[in-house]
């Protein structure tokens, strides 16, 4: 998997280069929110954290770091006091079409996402995952959104971006519908809100 990634960068790099494509990159702060919701209750995460971007002109590739507070409620309606936290690496590859009026670029965004789960902690689940945490809780998604681009020189400009986010389920809730009848797989919807600074090169 590894060496499949480093030949579509390094062909990346090369198309690039043969079309001119101009290069740039930043980072800054996130705010997201996602969750999910079954027949017996639903899920919230907030996360915060920051993100770093490659830009190509026409692809993106975010790489997030973000730490989330879970909020449960049953199927009564019941909100946990405190259902626990998750820390989390986002991964973000999107097509990008810009538009540019003056100073300002606009540009609509299509792409995947993985999100690597890095720590978990759940006060409500009591069964144990052991090492492979990542594993069961990692998850594809698909994103859209926009963004705007603000120049304030020929190298320095000001990005924001919002996305929505749909989760596909991952190994854990995947593994339990297989065995409860009760519970159903479910989608994951969000949202992220990214501002940062980004250099061209």
């Amino acid at each position: 998997m590894k060496k499949g990634i480093s030949i579509l960068i390094f062909f990346a790099l090369i198309s690039a280069g043969a079309f001119a494509i101009d290069f740039s990159g930043g980072g800054g702060l996130l705010l997201e929110l996602t969750g999910n919701k079954a027949d017996d209750g639903r899920l919230r995460v907030f996360n915060y954290g920051g993100f770093v971007f490659l830009d190509a002109e026409y692809a993106e590739l975010d790489v997030t770091f973000s730490y989330g507070s879970i909020t449960t409620w049953d199927e009564d309606g019941a909100k946990s006091e405190d259902a626990g936290n998750v820390v989390q690496l986002g991964f973000s590859l999107m097509g990008k079409l810009p538009i540019n009026v003056a100073f300002i670029t606009v540009f609509p965004l299509l792409g995947i996402n993985y999100s690597v789960i890095l720590d978990f902690d759940d006060d409500d689940v009591t069964v144990d995952l052991g090492d492979d945490i990542g594993e069961w809780l990692s998850q594809f998604g698909v994103v859209a959104g926009a963004g705007v681009d603000l120049s304030l020189s020929r190298q320095l400009y000001l990005r924001s971006s919002i996305l929505f986010n749909l989760r596909f389920p991952d190994g854990f809730f995947k593994g339990l519908s297989d065995s409860v009848s009760d519970i159903k797989t479910t989608l994951g919807v969000g949202s992220r809100l990214q501002v940062g600074v980004g250099y061209r090169f």
